[in-house]
């Protein structure tokens, strides 16, 4: 998987990821948009999955006089479409075109907006069936599924769980400000024999437990992967409290504005650059939040 994203980082085709929920399709996708020309660029992702019907084209596309779409908001970078089998039908055609000349319309407007953008879409399910079924345009998927990176379930792929494991430490003990926890014999033992039903998910959660629970100087993993043991505590200090209470605070207004970051950003008081900076260093993954 890794060569693959090397492979394919520099190049514009059209990527569709295939994976179980969990399996880091977006965590793949940022990075062939990172490795690439166009790290420097916007990385928007969407989950179809969660945007309602009467919404989907206004948001994609943008309202003339109003708010700009995820097309716009992506120009000279990436637009990743994750669960793209939730794209309603009478949307598709609409996307297979802005897919093609890169040109769209905005609601309300019959002025051509023409952007520069790399496409990369995910599922969860095999979009065969669903073209059989008369629910996916055949065309767009032959579009989207020019190049196919298939995802295999972490229980599959045990040599990247401590690489993994590894890298979601560094970042939670970067948010809440304390020593990286080692990883001993035993915690890679537990790592290796847990079956990660949730896949990366699981794992990023797993790193964090393990993180908060080293703030109190004990802990393992073993003792982080089990589901009764939050591993949560009292900050030791004012600005491990402030990173807990703005990952609560903004987690809980994407949830509530279903993604849309313009009302998240206005809901907060804040501008959308430094929302955008909190999500990163806050490791917050907004497909999830809204998944639930």
């Amino acid at each position: 998987l890794r060569e693959s994203i090397l492979d394919l980082c520099d190049f514009d085709a059209p990527v569709m990821l295939l994976g179980e929920t969990g399996t880091g399709k977006e965590l793949v996708a940022r990075a062939l948009h990172d490795l690439g020309a166009r790290a420097g660029a916007p990385f928007i992702a969407v989950n179809c999955a969660t945007i309602p019907l009467e919404q989907f084209e206004a948001m994609m596309f943008g309202v003339a006089g109003g708010e700009s779409g995820l097309f716009s908001a992506a120009d000279t970078g990436t637009l990743f479409l994750d669960e793209i089998g939730n794209c309603p039908n009478e949307i598709q055609t609409k996307l297979l075109r802005v897919i093609e000349t890169q040109e769209f319309c905005e609601l309300g407007s019959s002025q051509l907006i023409r952007v520069n953008l790399r496409i990369v879409s995910a599922s969860n399910e095999q979009l065969e069936r669903a073209v059989e079924e008369d629910k996916f345009r055949q065309d767009l998927l032959f579009r989207l599924n020019n190049v196919v990176l298939q995802l295999p379930p972490l229980r599959e792929r045990s040599e990247d769980i401590p690489l993994l494991f590894t890298h979601f430490l560094t970042q939670h003990a970067q948010v809440y400000e304390t020593a990286i926890p080692q990883v001993d014999a035993g915690d890679l033992s537990a790592l290796l024999s847990h079956d990660w039903p949730g896949n990366v998910r699981e794992l990023r959660h797993v790193a964090e437990r393990r993180v908060l629970l080293a703030r109190r100087g004990r802990g393992s993993v073993s003792e982080a992967i089990r589901p009764d043991n939050e591993g949560e505590d009292v900050p030791h200090s004012l600005r491990g409290a402030v990173a807990i209470f703005e990952k609560q605070l903004i987690g809980n207004a994407i949830i509530s504005h279903q993604g849309r970051m313009d009302a998240v950003a206005e809901a907060l008081g804040i501008g959308r650059r430094t929302l955008n900076e909190k999500i990163v260093k806050l490791g917050l993954n907004k497909a999830e939040l809204i998944e639930g």
